[in-house]
């Protein structure tokens, strides 16, 4: 039970939600505390519009700290930087405060006498202007900025600066969580990309070839998971002909058969039906896409990272390293999320691996 119940709390702290939150809320607790006397000399001012000007900045600067706080987030969980997000909150912050949360207390005012809807559809009024103000917001130029994926290890140095930019009230002492913070902000350009990449649904693969990624085989490409893998690598994708040779002649594929050479360590990929079987003799790792080990030739196959259907059912989808020292590197989808009751088990593709909820 109590191990149950830490990781269900493990869990929700690595969620995007709680990430958020907690970013959000420890940038307005230091933030509001280091700008707190001027504000209240222009909310305490003599003159209307220092009033204003008062107000107007109370809103702007809590929509700043709390924008600014999520981007880290984003960018490890979407590979993503919005550019317009303060203009976006200053409309959507006083909006929801004003009008949708009013709506939702009338709503609960309402329901045991059931004219709830009396305040449900001017809620619904309001939220239909704040999705129609996101879409818009998000259609703008520069509101998408594409940046590689900030790691975990990153992000936790993130949440580090923050908790001490919270925790330290002395100027001095508090100026040293800025240093933690600048350093996550660059992770992601210090952390090497994989060399090969496999979905769990093993359809499909791609190789890392510089600011290329080389996707295939042709006809089998899954454009969702091939958008996510763009946006989290921040390169451009090329199909892979069934017969090319990369300039480099690190990748060379022929008849459906590709071998990859890095770091001193070779890599064999099959990636269709009905190719002739061909010995592992010289490689260090053999990828296939479709059928078992053994399609491969098995004479020769018995000292090489596999990774075929079997292993993808098992582990999920797959990352390749070719490094010079260890060899062919493989992380798996269940080692970094690790066997926990909201991971999904083998072969359950879209659904979680928890109870279903009793029916009414």
């Amino acid at each position: 039970g109590e191990g149950g119940q830490a990781a269900a709390g493990t869990g929700g702290v690595l969620e995007l939600p709680m990430q958020m939150a907690a970013a959000a809320v420890m940038a307005l607790v230091a933030g509001f505390e280091v700008c707190a006397v001027p504000l209240r000399l222009l909310r305490d001012g003599e003159y209307a519009w220092q009033r204003m000007i008062g107000r107007v900045g109370h809103l702007s600067l809590a929509s700043l700290l709390a924008g600014l706080a999520c981007l880290p987030v984003g960018m490890a969980h979407f590979a993503d930087v919005g550019a317009w997000f303060v203009l976006a909150n200053l409309i959507a912050v006083p909006l929801a405060a004003l009008w949708i949360m009013p709506c939702a207390m009338g709503a609960l005012v309402l329901m045991p006498v059931g004219l709830d809807a009396l305040a449900l559809v001017p809620m619904g009024w309001g939220n239909a202007v704040v999705i129609w103000l996101a879409h818009h917001v998000a259609a703008w130029p520069g509101a998408h900025v594409g940046v590689p994926q900030m790691p975990m290890w990153g992000l936790g140095l993130y949440f580090t600066g923050l908790c001490w930019l919270c925790l330290w009230t002395r100027p001095t002492w508090r100026i040293c969580g800025v240093m933690p913070i600048a350093i996550a902000m660059v992770t992601p350009w210090m952390v090497r990309a994989p060399d090969v990449i496999i979905p769990a649904q093993g359809r499909m693969l791609a190789v890392v070839d510089g600011p290329r990624l080389l996707v295939g085989p042709k006809g089998h490409v899954d454009s969702f998971v091939l958008r996510d893998w763009v946006r989290v690598l921040d390169r451009r994708a090329v199909i892979v002909d069934d017969d090319m040779t990369t300039p480099d002649g690190r990748l060379t594929c022929q008849a459906g058969m590709c071998v990859l050479a890095r770091g001193g360590h070779r890599i064999m990929m099959r990636l269709r039906d009905g190719t002739a079987a061909a010995s592992c003799a010289g490689m260090d790792g053999v990828v296939i896409l479709s059928g078992a080990l053994r399609a491969v030739g098995q004479g020769a196959c018995t000292d090489v990272t596999p990774v075929d259907y079997l292993t993808l059912w098992r582990s999920g989808a797959q990352a390749l390293y070719l490094t010079s020292h260890h060899g062919v590197v493989v992380r798996s989808d269940r080692q970094v999320r690790g066997a926990r009751p909201w991971v999904m088990g083998p072969g359950q593709h879209g659904t979680p691996n928890l109870p279903m909820a009793q029916a009414e």
